[in-house]
């Protein structure tokens, strides 16, 4: 698998695939013109995913480039587009390694679904740690209001896992 910063020409991917069946209720969704805006924007890094051929698998949305002072990066959504088939991990795994090899990431949160625990079993797998639980804090039409969890992990226990 290839990790490489996604262009205008993936919108059309990552918007697909937000939209994706196997994406309802776990992943929100923007519309193509707010990708291309947050897409232009430096403090933010879409990433895409591809199997060798090139055919893309996934997609990464990160937020928070520019805290340079506390070193905060927010993983804001990822789908994969075969979830339960052992894409999510290693594609996880390369943007995690590809964020903390910047020296100024010390910390990477992202928020989880309560009702998406394949998802939170990847996250924990990598080294992730729940911080908190955001109390009804989302809404979706198929689920109504909702709980989400908070998890981090942090540049001395990502260290940790690779050493």
């Amino acid at each position: 698998m290839r990790l490489r910063p996604a262009t205008p020409d993936d919108i059309a991917f990552v918007a697909g695939l937000e939209r994706a069946p196997s994406s309802d209720g776990f992943i929100a969704r923007f519309e193509p013109a707010e990708h291309a805006r947050l897409m232009a924007d430096p403090a933010n890094l879409y990433l895409l995913g591809e199997a060798d051929d090139g055919e893309p698998i996934g997609f990464a949305i990160v937020f928070g480039l520019d805290d340079l002072r506390h070193g905060n990066v927010l993983l804001k959504r990822i789908a994969v587009t075969a979830p339960g088939r052992g894409l999510g991990r290693p594609f996880l795994t390369a943007v995690v390694d590809r964020l903390f090899a910047r020296p100024q990431t010390h910390r990477l949160w992202l928020t989880v679904a309560e009702h998406n625990p394949r998802a939170r079993h990847v996250y924990e797998a990598l080294g992730f740690v729940v911080e908190g639980r955001l109390r009804e804090a989302y809404c979706s039409p198929e689920r109504g209001r909702y709980d989400a969890l908070q998890m981090s992990l942090l540049r001395p226990e990502w260290e940790a896992r690779r050493g």
